[in-house]
């Protein structure tokens, strides 16, 4: 008898243990705010924290556009909390193509040049970036 409760008490903390770390194992989120410097000339965030945000000014995005000469650009959008906006724009083949990789789940990091050009687009797409 005595057996038998040590092993349901085991039982129960074992139980308890994966029910109180279940959802700390469970996945890994990040919440990226719209972040704008205007000294190293970059932006950031996750479209759904843009989205989602409690203020309406927040956004993140890029825009890709198709020429009937078969060129393609990229226009680039960021405005903050406190409503500073920039953007950028290229026509930077390696920058189109990292555009056309933004989806709900990325966070995007760009950065730009003293005359507006995209210099740098960063797309991390994953689980982590919630829809």
């Amino acid at each position: 008898m005595k057996f038998d409760r040590i092993k349901i008490v085991a039982a129960v903390v074992v139980l308890a243990s994966v029910a109180a770390t279940g959802s700390a194992i469970a996945g890994n989120t990040y919440y990226g705010e719209v972040f704008i410097d205007t000294v190293a000339l970059e932006a950031s965030g996750t479209a759904y924290a843009a989205r989602t945000s409690s203020n309406s000014e927040e956004r993140i995005d890029c825009l890709v556009n198709g020429y009937s000469s078969g060129t393609a650009g990229v226009r680039c959008f960021a405005v903050n909390a406190a409503g500073v906006f920039k953007e950028c724009s290229s026509f930077s083949a390696g920058i189109v193509a990292a555009a056309q990789a933004i989806s709900d789940y990325s966070a995007i990091s760009f950065s730009w040049n003293a005359q507006g050009t995209c210099t740098s687009l960063s797309v991390h797409t994953g689980s982590r970036f919630l829809p």
